[in-house]
């Protein structure tokens, strides 16, 4: 992947997080990021447009005019052609830039991998894995998304994590902070419910956040290399064993606990992944 050049723009966009990097016309950098998330698949012109307007507030509209290429990196993409208010709200931002729109996956593989070939995946608020052949990605591990798949992820943590909640399994401290991050009772199982089926996605991810206190208990690290295990068997091990290669795998869960993960990864005999925390500031090291 060639190196951001002058009047070039990449976006990262996850699903909690919005990322920009850009290097204007003169040469300066501009980096933004807020805590809002786009799905390709869940989120809608709207909210694609809402977090343009906090990312590119910094530049000019000089400087937006001098942009010549626009690389726009997102979830739910995967390999299908990115909906199409995606290519027109940023052409209205940068309308002298080529724009390109792929899987936020992609920008991952570039930044680990740098023209090698590699296993890719992504543990963040959902998880996706896939081998990386440049310059393409094939082989997807398709994810069930956040009801049914998303192995390893924010979303499954909380998932599992509520599971152990309504069985009584983890100590009482928990489960309040739990309840008093859902804002509910701690035993009114119908406001538990109606919580989480009132959204769509329900927004989960940061219930893990909320549980930091607890991060060193020994029934936490329990739910998290459970659900890293389903991660290595569902999305790692099947491309692994086809074809081994280096694994790397980017992410805000992967990189908030990256013993587990490199603990499950040891027990399952797979090599240990290199993991980041996002791509872009690796990006940036090659500027």
């Amino acid at each position: 992947m060639s190196e951001i050049m002058g009047g070039s723009v990449f976006f990262d966009c996850g699903g909690s997080t919005a990322r920009m990097v850009a290097r204007v016309p003169s040469g300066a950098l501009r980096q933004a990021e807020i805590a809002r998330g786009f799905n390709a698949r869940w989120s809608d012109e709207s909210d694609l447009n809402a977090i343009l307007e906090a990312l590119t507030a910094s530049l000019t509209p000089a400087e937006r005019e001098g942009v010549e290429a626009v690389r726009f990196y997102a979830a739910g993409i995967d390999d299908d052609a990115p909906p199409a208010f995606v290519i027109r709200q940023l052409a209205r931002r940068f309308p002298r830039a080529h724009v390109d729109a792929a899987s936020d996956l992609m920008l991952v593989a570039h930044a680990l991998f740098d023209g090698r070939s590699g296993i890719v995946g992504i543990l963040g608020t959902g998880s996706v894995a896939a081998r990386y052949v440049p310059p393409q990605l094939t082989d997807w591990m398709r994810s069930l998304g956040y009801l049914y798949g998303d192995e390893g992820s924010g979303s499954h943590l909380a998932r599992r994590l509520l599971q152990y909640h309504v069985s009584k399994l983890i100590p009482s401290a928990a489960r309040r902070q739990i309840t008093a991050f859902l804002n509910i009772d701690p035993d009114d199982y119908p406001a538990l419910l109606d919580r989480l089926y009132s959204e769509r996605p329900p927004k989960l991810s940061g219930l893990v956040r909320a549980m930091t206190p607890f991060f060193h208990a020994r029934w936490w690290q329990t739910i998290v290399r459970e659900c890293f295990r389903e991660f290595v068997h569902f999305k790692i091990r099947p491309l692994y064993q086809a074809q081994p290669m280096p694994i790397g795998i980017s992410g805000g869960i992967a990189d908030v606990f990256p013993k587990d993960l490199k603990a499950v990864f040891t027990s399952a005999r797979l090599p240990a992944p290199k993991i980041i925390r996002a791509p872009l500031p690796l990006m940036m090291q090659r500027l």
